[in-house]
């Protein structure tokens, strides 16, 4: 599958979860990702990144900026997403190919593009209402 994760140590994954191949995941910082989440392929996540605001050394010193990623429960995640250090994705937020996340998106939120706008939202009553159901992909 072709899946590298740098610190296996890093990483919390929910019950019913799946990563597609050709991912790249830097976990130093921590990822979570919850239950009943969906990932297409190519998904790289960083959760540190250099210190650019450097009074000492350019274009960046070498100290490392760490912050975790949270990716909640019942979320789906197109193929070749980005997300950077310290986003965190709401409960049903769907993400579409090809975004690039660089802050959190709220629950249910749709989201597309670089930088990733809301295009929309999930209907949460009937959202509620499936899972109240467990009605579960």
């Amino acid at each position: 599958y072709n899946i590298t994760i740098t610190y296996p140590d890093n990483i919390k994954i929910g019950v019913g979860s799946g990563l597609h191949g050709d991912s790249y995941l830097e976990t130093s910082g921590g990822i979570t990702i919850g239950r009943y989440v969906h990932i297409g392929k190519g998904l790289t996540i960083f959760t540190t990144n250099h210190n650019y605001r450097s009074d000492q050394s350019i274009p960046y010193d070498n100290q490392a900026i760490i912050r975790s990623v949270i990716i909640s429960d019942f979320v789906w995640i197109g193929a070749n997403v980005l997300i950077v250090p310290g986003v965190t994705i709401g409960e049903g937020a769907i993400i579409g190919m090809g975004s690039v996340l660089v802050k959190d998106v709220p629950a249910f939120a749709i989201m597309g593009g670089n930088p990733a706008q809301i295009l929309g939202y999930r209907d949460s009553r009937v959202f509620s209402r499936l899972k109240q159901q467990e009605k579960i992909f």
